[in-house]
């Protein structure tokens, strides 16, 4: 059977959604270069960016943003190894796989005062779009570092 009729009669074609929604990368400029950020993220790979991201591993984030696939199935397959149980108790610690352009993202924000880190931070995560929801807004941002904030009428502008 091909599929089921709605109640209208017609059949819902989810491969016409599919081809109409594509995922395409979006580009993105940081510094000197220009970066392809997937848009096409896996619920894993989701998941996988939010821990590498609490346990203070962005560089490996980064690559499942910016990385090939072979990089990003790397990503998630040395963070599953990394986090089992097993690796808590090894003596050799498990290294997370990283790209050299999500390392290159990584000096790059790392160089950056803290207040900007997390501004490029949230774009890059809302230009995944995978990872919007979880992504804090400029404003939101601003405001948790003191900006926008002074009363009606003072400037903290010298």
């Amino acid at each position: 059977m091909q599929g089921t009729p709605n109640n209208d009669g017609r059949v819902l074609d989810l491969n016409a959604l599919l081809a109409e929604r594509r995922l395409d990368p979006v580009e993105v400029k940081l510094g000197e270069h220009t970066y392809m950020v997937n848009t096409d993220l896996t619920g894993r790979e989701t998941q996988t960016f939010l821990t590498l991201l609490r346990t203070e591993h962005e560089a490996a984030a980064f690559t499942l943003l910016v990385g090939n696939a072979e990089d990003r199935k790397k990503v998630v397959a040395s963070t599953d190894r990394a986090v089992s149980p097993t690796a808590a108790t090894s003596s050799r610690p498990v290294k997370v796989h990283t790209s050299k352009q999500g390392e290159a993202i990584n000096t790059f924000v790392d160089s950056l005062p803290r207040m900007h880190q997390a501004l490029v931070s949230g774009q890059l995560m809302r230009a995944s779009k995978a990872l919007a929801e979880f992504a804090k807004t400029d404003d939101d941002i601003l405001q948790q570092y003191g900006y926008g904030t002074e009363p009606a009428g003072e400037s903290t502008a010298s």
